[in-house]
């Protein structure tokens, strides 16, 4: 399978939650990263590109409030058989300890009420609701 490289260097961004001043940033595992794997609809591949850029991206980066944290989408150039498109997407570094779910990372950033509009636009952009797997790579 080959894959189309797409880079997004996040800009720190402030959490929109309350955080104490004595934050503590978690402890870095250099060499982990977060790996991702969605299929996702034919029709339905500009809006999960979209939703990666402008609302998934900034989000986990700021979780660990890490100015390198950089979160990269790879694109198949081509079809599964079955006709979807599976995407993979990292971060890098990975912090233990951290929640990296979309819902999760949704919810801490953009608020309970505004993440439930952006997941269902994830979650319809899906091929498999079951089909992701999460992996931290060595």
């Amino acid at each position: 399978m080959s894959y189309l490289y797409y880079h997004s260097v996040i800009q720190k961004r402030e959490l929109k939650v309350s955080i104490s001043s004595q934050y503590i940033p978690p402890k870095p595992v250099q060499t982990q990263s977060l790996v991702l794997f969605n299929q996702v609809k034919p029709a339905r591949r500009q809006e999960y590109i979209r939703f990666f850029h402008e609302i998934l991206s900034p989000a986990l980066c700021s979780l660990v409030r890490d100015q390198a944290c950089q979160a990269r989408l790879l694109e198949p150039t081509v079809a599964n058989d079955d006709g979807n498109y599976t995407y993979v997407l990292l971060v890098e570094p990975a912090y233990e300890g951290v929640d990296y779910s979309i819902p999760a990372v949704c919810n801490t950033f953009y608020g309970e009420r505004q993440s439930r509009v952006y997941l269902k636009t994830w979650s319809d952009t899906l091929a498999l609701a079951d089909g992701r797997y999460l992996l931290i790579a060595k």
